[in-house]
Order: structure tokens, then sequence, then C-alpha cells
């Protein structure tokens, strides 16, 4: 019993030993660091010529509705979601126009919504956009890259609030809305690429829209319903394949 334990005390301190000697030191890590952002890590040939790009992306919207659906408690009814995740995908023509910098043209669009129950209520809201744009790329390092751009397009929203009579079935729609807007998009992002070919592309920005809600439902609701100017800030994550 004696000589086990023995043993076991110093094969956990030849371990102990073995991991502390393997530990960089302050000193290495910062050789690591500066060797991760020296000049030579750049290609050439991620910098040469045109390319395309592009992948599946899912987008995120915080939307103001707390105008509405304070109206809509008030009169009993269930609020809308107000966060939602939609997805879409966007795609991309770049051109090395200088010593670094990329210019890409492309396109995108998402697609998707909100829905809320409770016993016979339900709330939904859907929105979807499709965009044409232009973006700047600049290769800070061979596996990271910066952008930014702005891009323009349109898109439609709508919204539904209903109520299933439990007795009879019957579907009353106390709230119906659509509207078509006009947006642009400013936005900027880092292209982390895990190889040659595959990257993760984050981007935030802003969504700008313009364009009128048409309402039908219980006039007493909608009379005083405002569904503000449906700007605000958006996140998405963009699976990136291509240059």
């Amino acid at each position: 019993m004696r000589r086990s334990l023995i043993l076991a005390a110093a094969l956990s301190f030849a371990l102990t030993a073995g991991a502390m000697a393997q530990t960089p030191s302050q000193d290495d890590l910062q050789k690591d660091f500066d060797a991760f952002w020296q000049e030579e890590e750049y290609h050439d040939d991620l910098l040469d010529g045109t390319g395309t790009g592009g992948g599946p992306s899912m987008q995120w919207f915080k939307r103001d509705l707390d105008d509405v659906n304070a109206a809509l408690e008030a009169a009993g009814l269930l609020a809308l979601p107000e966060k939602s995740l939609y997805w879409g995908g966007q795609g991309w023509y770049s051109v090395h126009s200088g010593d670094r910098l990329f210019v890409a043209l492309g396109g995108g669009g998402y697609g998707g919504g909100g829905e809320s129950e409770r016993g016979d209520d339900l709330s939904r809201f859907t929105r979807g956009a499709g965009w044409f744009g232009v973006k700047g790329i600049l290769p800070l390092h061979r596996r990271v890259f910066v952008e930014g751009g702005l891009s323009l397009g349109a898109g439609s929203s709508s919204v539904l609030v209903e109520r299933t009579d439990a007795g009879t079935g019957i579907i009353n729609v106390h709230l119906r809305g659509d509207r078509v807007f006009l947006l642009a998009r400013p936005h900027a992002g880092i292209d982390l690429r895990l190889a040659r070919w595959v990257g993760i592309l984050v981007e935030g920005g802003y969504e700008l829209t313009s364009g009128d809600w048409t309402l039908k439902g219980e006039r007493d609701l909608i009379d005083g319903l405002d569904f503000g100017d449906g700007n605000g800030p958006f996140a998405a994550v963009t699976l990136r394949f291509g240059i």
C-alpha cells in the first residue's frame, strides 16, 4: 500500500513538473503574438486578381414595438414578439483594387419572424428583404480581414393578431397589417478566415427603412397604433466560402 502511494505521488510530481516545463513564458507568448502579425504572414495570392464569395447567414434584429404592444395588452390581446432571428444569405464579386484593398459588389437577403401563442391567442411578426451593395475589404492578416460598406434594397413586413373562440372554433382577427419598404444598410464586419476558402463573417450595422403600414382590424385599436419608422440595429453571422 505504501509503495503504491509513493509511486502515485512520484507520477503526480512528474506530470506537474512536465506541465510547468511546457508552460510558455511571457516572452514566448509575446514572440508568438508578434509573429502572428508580421508582414511576411501576408500571402500575395490572397490579394491578386478577382474572386467570388458568399454563403448562408443568420441575422438578428431588435424591433421597437413598445407602444404597439402596450396598446395590444391594454385591449387584452397578446403582444407581438420583439426579437427574432432571420435566415438568408449573401454573395459578392470582389476585385483587388490596390496594395491590399478589395472592392466587392454583391447582394443578399433574409426572411423570417417571430410568433407568440398563449392559450387561444396568437400574434405573429414577419419580415423579409433583399439588397444590392458595395463594400471595401482590407486584409489585416491572412486570417483576419475587416470590411465596411453600404447596401440598398427593399422588403416587406406583416403583423397578425388573432384569437380563436374556444366554443365555436371561429378565428377572430383583431389586427392584420402589411408594410412595403425601401432600405439602406450601412455596416461593418470582421472576416475570420479559418482556411483559404472558408471563414466566418461577423457583421453589425443599422437598417434604415422608409414605408407606411396598411392596417386592418378593430377601429378602436388601429386608430392610435404607431409602429414607428422600423429602423434599428442588426447583427449577422455568415458562413463564408470563396474569396
